[in-house]
């Protein structure tokens, strides 16, 4: 079983919201996540329009996924990511938007995708296994 645990931070998202601190000059606090997210590592692959990239999940929430690629591809790239879901095992392919990619340490890319559109026991088996203690 993976070591659980909160992953490396997202840019925020369009919902999460930061409040400045009365003093100006103090720097502005972290965001809070929308969801919450969980060490999670399978093979996935990610499809972009004639492009199949080959990757690995690093962490997980209902939201969306982290996955390790050799390529980058654009920010808010449409995409296909294919992997087998926690608890169940299923091969799931879902629909999802790139909303970052950087350059990992010792090569390769990490890329954030947030999943566009989820079917209600999808998200109930993500909930689930993010839930878990």
């Amino acid at each position: 079983m993976p070591r659980r645990g909160a992953g490396p931070s997202l840019p925020p998202s369009p919902k999460t919201q930061s409040v400045r601190p009365p003093d100006e000059s103090a720097p502005i606090p972290l965001v809070r996540r929308l969801f919450e997210r969980v060490p999670y590592t399978t093979i996935a692959e990610i499809k972009h329009g004639g492009m199949s990239l080959a990757g690995r999940t690093e962490d997980i929430s209902v939201g969306g996924v982290l996955v390790r690629t050799d390529s980058e591809l654009p920010r808010l790239a449409k995409v296909t990511v294919r992997f087998t879901m926690p608890l169940s095992n299923e091969r799931v392919e879902l629909a999802a938007t790139v909303r970052w990619s950087r350059t990992s340490r010792g090569g390769g890319h990490a890329l954030g995708l947030q999943f566009t559109e989820l079917d209600p026991e999808i998200r109930r088996v993500l909930h689930s296994y993010v839930q878990q203690p």
